[in-house]
């Protein structure tokens, strides 16, 4: 069963990937994506932007699939965006993917007025069948359990936005990728709705390559899942007890831009090596590839969307992503080594229910918090110590 629900996670996957990639290739959609309207002209207009848009049909297109091939799971899918849209007449849209191309196109032409062309080219790519994709090849069987009644299902449609409105092919940092479209993800998490833990995700990157020849972009995506006595993913030939040695010069860790100069001092001043990058999913994928050991974020600006597909892929390799806050809290790095495990596994972000009863708006999926997502338990705990 969870082969069967891997393979349509990255069919979608790859979908919405197109669509990403459709509204950054094509010229008409790019205007739409960065137009910046005012006046009048913005008036006569819908109140969401085009980006909202894109993150809409995106979203729209993995709950349609998903529910086709597992109807028990509508309901159990969510999203950051909402699929309504309110025209400034007070008339509300709600978007929904049709059942054939025509009636797409139609339907999306209701909040793209004039612009056919844009409208059909979503459509065909909305009701395109990607079975045919190599990666789903990779998938095996597996003997592991999944009972479908008990998960949910969290989607980002297009993790970086500022990222994916840029247009960049990419800005390096001492030679690794900070920001630019190769750190946009599609984002699509499973979890336990029972126990809050994550147990399936995958990554889309849809900006990978850029052919400048054809002036085209190749993605990749990574996979990954943890069942009772069964763990796999995607990634291969990364060896990760060589690149973690005792010995090792320094621990490295990725940071956001906007990450508080305290924290960013305590993990300077125990040796720690801090790398800016962009995008939560794409920071989560350098923790997963072993380009750096651990990703710190000590504010509540990441969400359960945002994490819960990669933090699958990590539990699945052995590690984990805990609550920042919790874990120097806990004592965790004065616990002994007997109960370290138990600790640890109290300390995993949870994805089934709000961190706090009395939350912010906005803010009730938050990861509130902040984070660590780690491979080793004692990079997690160089780190904890470095900040406590």
């Amino acid at each position: 069963m969870m082969d069967n629900l891997i393979r349509v996670l990255l069919r979608t996957s790859e979908k919405s990937a197109s669509i990403a990639r459709a509204w950054i290739t094509q010229k008409e959609l790019f205007s739409l994506l960065v137009e910046e309207k005012t006046g009048k002209e913005k008036n006569e207009r819908f109140v969401a932007d085009f980006k909202t848009l894109a993150d809409v049909i995106v979203q729209e297109v993995v709950k349609r699939d998903v529910i086709q091939e597992f109807p028990h799971l509508k309901g159990h899918i969510h999203g950051e965006e909402s699929n309504k849209f309110t025209l400034n007449d007070g008339h509300t849209i709600t978007i929904a993917i049709q059942d054939t191309p025509r009636a797409t196109a139609e339907h999306l032409g209701q909040v793209l007025p004039g612009h056919e062309a844009a409208t059909h080219t979503l459509a065909d790519i909305i009701h395109n069948d990607t079975s045919h994709d190599d990666d789903m090849l990779s998938v095996q069987s597996t003997d592991g359990t999944l009972d479908l009644g008990n998960i949910g299902i969290w989607i980002d449609p297009i993790d970086g936005t500022a990222q994916y409105m840029s247009g960049s092919h990419g800005v390096f940092t001492n030679g690794l990728l900070a920001q630019g479209l190769p750190c946009v993800c599609v984002l699509i998490g499973v979890y336990d709705e029972i126990t809050g833990q994550p147990i399936a995700g995958v990554i889309n990157q849809p900006f990978i390559k850029y052919n400048e020849t054809t002036q085209t972009w190749t993605g990749g995506k990574t996979w990954g899942y943890s069942l009772p006595g069964c763990n796999r993913t995607s990634i291969k030939n990364i060896n990760r007890e060589n690149n973690n040695m005792d010995d090792r010069r320094t621990l490295t860790v990725t940071n956001s831009a906007s990450e508080t100069e305290d924290v960013i001092r305590k993990l300077k001043e125990d040796g720690i090596s801090c790398l800016t990058m962009s995008t939560v999913g794409y920071k989560l994928l350098k923790v997963i590839d072993s380009t750096v050991d651990a990703y710190v974020l000590s504010r509540a600006t990441s969400f359960k969307w945002d994490t819960c597909a990669a933090h699958a892929i990590i539990r699945a390799m052995g590690g984990g992503v805990v609550n920042l806050g919790q874990a120097l809290k806990s004592g965790l790095v004065k616990e002994g080594a007997s109960n370290i495990e138990d600790k640890l596994r109290e300390l995993q972000i949870c994805y089934s229910k709000p961190d706090q009863e009395n939350y912010k708006p906005g803010k009730k999926w938050s990861n509130s918090g902040g984070l660590v997502a780690y491979m080793r338990c004692e990079d997690l705990l160089t780190v904890i110590k470095a900040l406590t």
